[in-house]
C-alpha cells in the first residue's frame, strides 16, 4: 500500500495520489448522511476572500475595459460553487442586440453572420432601467421602456475600409426614458466587417433584455471559472538533499528551505496538482509529501465582458437567485395548503 492508502480519512479533503483521487464525492461525501464520520456542517454564510483584481484600461486591440477578478469561497459545497457559476453566467441580465434591419449590406460578411457578429457586442447599459419584451419586436413602434435603437450608417472613401463597433450610433426612441450615460458598445475595436471603397453599409439595430440562459450574447461573462483548493503538506521532517531536490523539482514553486534547512510547503495555493512531488519513482524524497483538495473551499476566475465589472457579477447573481427564490416560495404559498383537512390528508391516497 502506497503512502496515500495509509492517509487517515478526513471528510474534508480529498486524497490526491499518483494515479486518480480518493475521498471524492460518492456515498462516502461528507455532505451525505452516509459518509465516514457522518455529515459535516458548514458554517451558515461562506467566507469570501478577494485574492485578486485587474482592471486595465490601456488595452487597444479589442477594447479600453479589460476586467478580471480572482476570489475565494469557503465553507460551501460543489453543488453550490456551481450554483455561483452558472448563476453569474446564466442569470445576470442585460441588453444585447436581438433585432437587425439591414436596408443596404455591400459588404462580404453575409446578412446572417453579420447579424449575429452585432448581436455578441457587449453594450455599456445598465439592463436593471429595462423591462423584458413579450411578444416579438414592433420595429415600427417600438417599445422606449424594453427596447433600445442603434444605427450603423458606414460608407468606404477607400479600399479595406474597416467598420468597427465604434461606428454603432444610439439613437433615442420617442419618448425613450433618460439615461445616466448614453448607450454604447463597450468596447469600440470590435471589427465587424471590411469595405471596398464605394461599399455600404447601413442597419437599424434594436437592443432588449435578456439572460445567458436564452443567449450567449446576453451573459455578462466571458468565463467563470472555479477549482478546489489544494492542500499541500510535508509529512516528514526533509533536509538536505532531498529538500533542494524536492524544491527544485515543483514547477509551481510551492516550497521553500527554512533556515533550519527544513523543507516547507510555503505557497500550497500556486500548486498545480501535477504530482512531480509524490511520484512513487523520485530518487529522493518519495513518500514526504501529501496532496488534497478542499471539499468545501473554492477559487473563482470571473472574466467580465465589460457589461458590468467583474466584483458585480456574483452579488448580482445572487440578487437573481434570490429573486427566483421568493417567485417559488409565492407559488409554493399559494399551491400548497397552509393545514391539512380530512379532505387535504397527504396520507390519503386521492390527495397524492
Amino acid at each position: 500500500m502506497g503512502a496515500e492508502g495509509k492517509r487517515k480519512y478526513n471528510p474534508n479533503e480529498i486524497i490526491v495520489m499518483e494515479h486518480g483521487c480518493k475521498d471524492v464525492e460518492t456515498l462516502e461525501s461528507p455532505y451525505t448522511e452516509t459518509g465516514k464520520g457522518g455529515q459535516v456542517v458548514l458554517r451558515d454564510k461562506p467566507k469570501i476572500t478577494i485574492l485578486r483584481q485587474w482592471r486595465d484600461e490601456t488595452r487597444s486591440d479589442v477594447g479600453q475595459k479589460e476586467d478580471e477578478i480572482d476570489f475565494e469561497v469557503e465553507d460551501i459545497s460543489p453543488a453550490v460553487a456551481n450554483l455561483y457559476r452558472r448563476t453569474m453566467m446564466m442569470d445576470v441580465a442585460t441588453m444585447a442586440i436581438d433585432v437587425v434591419l439591414i436596408h443596404e449590406n455591400d459588404g462580404a460578411v453575409f446578412d446572417e453572420a453579420l447579424s449575429h457578429r452585432l448581436g455578441l457586442v457587449p453594450l455599456d447599459v445598465d439592463a436593471d432601467q429595462f423591462s423584458y419584451t413579450v411578444g416579438d419586436i414592433n420595429t415600427a413602434s417600438p417599445d422606449p421602456k424594453s427596447v433600445l435603437r442603434f444605427v450603423l450608417d458606414v460608407k468606404a472613401d477607400r479600399d479595406n475600409y474597416q467598420v468597427y463597433s465604434s461606428d454603432i450610433k444610439y439613437t433615442p426612441l420617442e419618448d425613450a426614458p433618460s439615461l445616466p450615460t448614453e448607450p454604447k458598445p463597450v468596447h469600440k475595436k470590435i471589427m465587424l466587417a471590411k469595405l471596398m471603397k464605394g461599399s455600404r453599409i447601413k442597419l437599424t439595430l434594436f437592443a432588449i433584455k435578456g439572460k445567458g440562459s436564452q443567449h450567449a450574447k446576453w451573459s455578462p461573462a466571458g468565463c467563470v471559472t472555479y477549482k478546489p483548493l489544494p492542500i499541500v503538506r510535508v509529512s516528514k521532517k526533509v533536509k538536505g538533499e532531498e529538500a533542494r531536490y524536492l524544491k527544485k523539482r515543483c514547477p509551481g514553486e510551492v516550497f521553500d528551505i527554512e533556515d533550519s534547512g527544513a523543507l516547507v510547503a510555503a505557497r500550497p495555493k500556486q500548486c498545480t496538482m501535477c504530482r512531480e512531488c509524490i511520484r512513487s519513482d523520485l530518487p529522493m524524497g518519495a513518500g514526504n509529501v501529501e496532496l488534497g483538495l478542499h471539499k468545501h473551499g473554492f477559487e473563482f476566475h470571473v472574466e467580465s465582458v465589460g457589461v458590468y465589472r467583474a466584483a458585480q457579477l456574483l452579488p448580482r447573481a445572487m440578487n437573481a437567485f434570490s429573486s427566483h427564490l421568493r417567485h417559488l416560495s409565492n407559488e409554493a404559498k399559494h399551491a400548497w395548503p397552509t393545514t391539512f383537512t380530512e379532505s387535504t390528508d397527504p396520507s390519503k391516497e386521492d390527495y397524492l
